[in-house]
């Protein structure tokens, strides 16, 4: 039965109104340490006490998941902000650790020295239907408990960050590794 302190692997599917799928299991299991804020809480709450096996089906609003679009995290910033050689290009994406966790960066247009990137998570403002299965589930170990994730649960694609836009360093692309920074913010994607 899942409760609080628990790594759970899960089956997932996350799909928009309009029934696409916007991500799922299919480029990797979910598995999350289960009462640390690390889903949505309403998913968090419908999961727990299910047990293995357990299909769970919930459509939440952006307020529950990502939040509403936010025009503030919408910036225009120059090429100082990024690797030097890195080709800048509108649809390009980072990821970006800064003291709250990962954060998402989009370059939406270049013009010249001018870059504007939007910080806004992919799904916000969209309705999301969250359909998971319940695969696994195991008791945290001490590490885990104290780190706040699971083992393993920051790895893969969509991490690469080595330093903050915040802080006007360099951003990385995400097809980089997930080997130079410290996770005990996470990396999720």
């Amino acid at each position: 039965m899942i409760t609080k302190n628990q790594v759970v692997s899960l089956d997932y599917f996350i799909k928009d109104e309009k029934g696409n799928t916007l991500e799922s299991s299919a480029e990797g299991l979910l598995t999350y340490l289960h009462g640390y804020g690390h889903l949505p809480i309403a998913l968090e709450r419908a999961l727990e006490g299910k047990d293995q096996g357990t299909h769970v089906s919930l459509t939440l609003p952006p307020v529950q998941c990502f939040g509403e679009r936010n025009e503030e995290l919408f910036r225009v910033v120059g090429p100082e902000m990024f690797e030097d050689g890195l080709e800048i290009k509108a649809g390009l994406s980072f990821q970006n650790m800064t003291e709250h966790g990962p954060q998402l960066i989009r370059v939406v247009k270049v013009d010249g020295n001018q870059i504007t990137i939007d910080s806004n998570h992919p799904y916000a403002g969209k309705n999301l239907t969250w359909d998971v299965v319940v695969l696994s589930m195991r008791h945290a170990n001490a590490e885990e408990m104290q780190q706040g994730y699971a083992s393993g649960m920051y790895t893969g694609k969509g991490c690469g960050a080595r330093k903050s836009c915040e802080d006007r360093n360099a951003c990385t692309t995400e097809d980089k590794s997930c080997h130079d920074h410290d996770h005990s913010q996470g990396c999720s994607h």
